[in-house]
């Protein structure tokens, strides 16, 4: 490769690493704050509903499942992405 072609290679790395980086670093604060709505969740959760509303403690069960799941998938993409 010549020398200019190694030039354009090496800054389109440069960026593609700064690009990675603020995609990363994106992510984590998503995953943070689905962990943290996770945890809200779990607070209230299915303990907080009252009487006989077995479809609502699903629902709430359910939602929690899937912001678990979600937090999961984002911690994956971070590391791929770094």
């Amino acid at each position: 490769m010549s020398g200019a072609g190694r030039a354009r290679f090496d800054v389109g790395c440069v960026r593609l690493a700064l690009m990675n980086e603020t995609v990363a670093a994106t992510l984590t604060v998503i995953a943070e704050h689905v962990e943290r709505y996770r945890q809200q969740l779990a607070e209230v959760g299915p303990r907080a509903v009252q009487g006989e509303r077995e479809d609502l403690r699903a629902a709430i069960l359910e939602a929690e499942q899937g912001l678990r799941n979600a937090e999961r998938l984002l911690r994956r993409a971070v590391k791929l992405a770094a």
